[in-house]
């Protein structure tokens, strides 16, 4: 009899499942078609000299891209989150729910096991009980462009079942030569179909024991990107870690964001940066320097561009978050350590480069190849907050470190979450990108709490506060570049984008104004 559950147990294994897997999720709900939408807004873009924007693809091909990435073949691959307050926790209050039960638990909790134990203590005031944490899965979706019309005409979820109750939210994915590679808290997932379906057969586990804290939305594993050494480089928000290596080498670090990285199976991991709050992404300029676009704390501090080195420190932690006055965030304001190098600083801290945005999220640097003079060896950002946009600047040496230069407005308005490059095959990791993709997910916000999310009606209505006056009601858009592949011939500059256009309120309006408006999910390029 055992010989008969043989067959049964060979997949478990590929797919490297270590436990009992989670209830089967509720499935996503497809969206109408959002091309008459997208292409209105798409008029709305303020662009550099010389560059337009193009529909390449609209819901319901996609929805709620956060993280995206292009492989060999021109394949979009996308990180679609559904769990942001239908699945996944925070310790704050915020519109949907009030999580604040968390707090004094996260402020103890150190390892998955304490997290589990703070869900099911505390379950009896979570909507929807112990379920709410596993009705709801985020997938990894793959768009094809297979007619090379210039317009995605192929949508399939690649991977799904990413709702255990200490999943998510999933926040980086990252292709190359056949692999797949997702963030999900706890986890770092290697994907691939080996049997050429479109659907990934194989999801292994490569290293667990990330998010050890429940912390705030979008303080997430994110950040893939590979090093000029070949390896894996990856971030965590302030939800902190302990992770046991394939060596078998403890790494703890609770209520810490960090900067990590491991060889391409998951051997060999290292925390490189830590004391970060959310550096949602990560970028090498042309002479290997790594840096991060870190977030602020909402409380008088500034967002920051941070050289990541090795055994950096940066002085936030997660406990800092709810120090009230008169001690607001505790050492972060007394000893200013998110202030750029002044006489006095703290001594065990790398200080910032400089101030960026407000909610910095994608992160690229290009070498400018196929893009205008400006942009050579520059850094675009996304900036999801206020009217939103991309974000250019460029870094010079000082001292031991650098400074921002040319900092400036790339493309407005549109909320944008990440965007990826694509390299040729003999210029991996130089930045030469021939082309450039960029992701957005909409975030339902009131006017004190930023980054709650909740669904309003069938098609994903969402309440957006776009500054602290004025609430603007928006349905999900989310926006992406992608260059066609006539264009990448002819070396013409092109952009994906992936996000969220943003509208003021009506003329007239008065604090608090209200806009109501119908926006999409849709993928766009923006081609020189």
């Amino acid at each position: 009899m055992r010989f008969r559950f043989l067959p049964l147990l060979i997949p478990f294994c590929a797919l490297g499942v270590l436990a009992a897997a989670p209830p089967k999720a509720e499935p996503q709900k497809e969206l109408p078609d959002g091309t008459a939408a997208a292409t209105k807004q798409i008029a709305q873009f303020k662009l550099p000299a010389g560059m337009k924007a193009e529909l390449w693809a609209a819901e319901p091909k996609l929805s709620s891209p956060v993280a995206i990435s292009v492989d060999e073949k021109g394949r979009v691959y996308a990180a679609e989150e559904y769990r942001l307050g239908k699945g996944a926790a925070e310790n704050r209050g915020n519109p949907a729910f009030n999580f604040t039960f968390f707090l004094e638990d996260d402020l103890q909790i150190r390892t998955l096991d304490d997290r589990l134990k703070a869900y099911r203590k505390w379950q009896d005031k979570v909507p929807g009980g112990y379920g709410y944490f596993t009705a709801n899965s985020d997938q990894v979706r793959r768009l094809e462009d297979t007619t090379g019309s210039g317009r995605a005409d192929k949508s399939t979820i690649f991977a799904g079942g990413f709702n255990s109750p200490l999943d998510g939210l999933m926040a980086g994915v990252l292709a190359r030569d056949g692999d797949v590679y997702v963030t999900n808290i706890p986890s770092l997932y290697k994907l691939k179909d080996t049997k050429g379906t479109g659907i990934a057969d194989v999801k292994e586990e490569l290293l667990t024991g990330f998010g050890v804290n429940i912390a705030f939305y979008g303080h997430d594993l994110h950040g893939l990107i590979f090093g000029p050494d070949g390896k894996l480089y990856f971030s965590v928000g302030d939800r902190g870690f302990n992770v046991t290596s394939k060596e078998g080498k403890a790494f703890v670090g609770p209520r810490h964001g960090a900067v990590f990285r491991c060889n391409t199976d998951g051997t060999e991991f290292e925390v490189v940066h830590r004391g970060l709050r959310n550096p949602q992404e990560l970028a090498f300029d042309e002479h290997g320097n790594l840096f991060a676009d870190d977030n602020n704390c909402d409380k008088g501090d500034h967002a920051r561009l941070v050289y990541i080195v090795d055994g950096g420190e940066s002085g936030w932690n997660m406990a800092y978050q709810t120090i009230p006055e008169p001690y607001l965030t505790g050492p972060w304001h007394a000893e200013r350590l998110w202030h750029l190098p002044h006489a006095g600083q703290a001594a065990y801290i790398v200080p910032p480069v400089g101030s960026i945005g407000t909610g910095p999220s994608g992160f690229l640097f290009t070498s400018g190849t196929s893009l205008p003079k400006r942009y050579e060896n520059a850094f675009i950002m996304c900036n999801y907050t206020g009217i939103g946009g991309l974000e250019a600047f460029k870094v010079k040496e000082k001292g031991a470190g650098f400074e921002i230069v040319d900092y400036h407005d790339f493309l407005k308005p549109i909320s944008a979450t990440d965007f990826r490059g694509t390299e040729p095959p003999d210029d991996v990791g130089t930045g030469r990108f021939s082309k450039v993709w960029m992701s957005r997910r909409a975030f339902s916000e009131s006017d004190t709490v930023i980054g709650t999310c909740r669904s309003d009606s069938e098609n994903l209505a969402l309440f957006c506060s776009m500054s602290p006056s004025v609430a603007i009601r928006i349905v999900w858009l989310n926006a992406a570049v992608v260059t066609p592949r006539s264009a990448a011939r002819s070396n013409r500059g092109l952009m994906v984008i992936s996000g969220c256009a943003r509208l003021l309120p009506t003329r007239g309006a008065r604090s608090p104004g209200t806009v109501a408006i119908s926006l999409t999910s849709w993928l766009a390029t923006l081609v020189n």
